[in-house]
């Protein structure tokens, strides 16, 4: 289960059902919506989670690859940064 998911199921709280009905209504809009919300709000940040660690994969086969070749430690570096910056770009969209 995803934490959208679990935002998603979350139940209001038993009290609820002693407060007159406007207030519960009110009160059980308000918590949709708020679910809502914060459920779009986590699926935005696992999916830059994931783009992320996409990222940082993609910087491990590269640094890997670097070292097979048999670069210097300017073109790695050079060759890392690049990685880096993808990845700050991928988590600032």
């Amino acid at each position: 289960m995803s934490l959208h998911d679990d935002i998603m199921n979350i139940k209001t709280h038993g009290h609820i059902e002693t407060l007159p009905d406007h207030v519960r209504t009110a009160y059980k809009n308000g918590h949709k919506v708020a679910r809502h919300d914060a459920a779009e709000l986590s699926a935005k940040y696992e999916s830059a989670l994931k783009e992320a660690l996409q990222s940082l994969q993609t910087a491990y086969d590269t640094l890997t690859m670097l070292e097979k070749e048999d670069l210097d430690s300017e073109d790695i570096a050079a060759t890392i940064e690049d990685d880096l910056q993808s990845i700050r770009e991928d988590l600032m969209g």
